[in-house]
């Protein structure tokens, strides 16, 4: 989704938006970026297996606020964003 609205240098566009969260930028290069220029290439995981509590302290450690899940062989399992964790009584 492409959504432009403002004007002059207060224009800004939508990139993406969820439920949860609208991604917007005044960088329109962005848009036309490649996948490979604006990820993590190394992201920080934590095994399936994990206790939430330690989910927690690695978000708090790392000052970040996903993780990813991966399986016992490395490969993704899931996501988890800092605002699950209240619904498990976790914060």
């Amino acid at each position: 989704m492409q959504l432009e609205f403002g004007k002059g240098s207060y224009k800004k566009t939508v990139i993406g938006r969820s439920r949860e969260s609208t991604v917007i930028t005044t960088d329109t290069a962005v848009i036309d970026a490649k996948i490979e220029t604006v990820m993590t290439a190394n992201p920080i995981t934590i095994n399936e297996d994990s206790m939430a509590v330690e989910i927690m302290k690695l978000l708090e450690k790392r000052k970040i606020d996903d993780i990813l899940v991966t399986t016992a062989d490395g490969k993704f399992a899931g996501l988890v964003d800092i605002q699950d964790l209240p619904k498990f009584k976790v914060m």
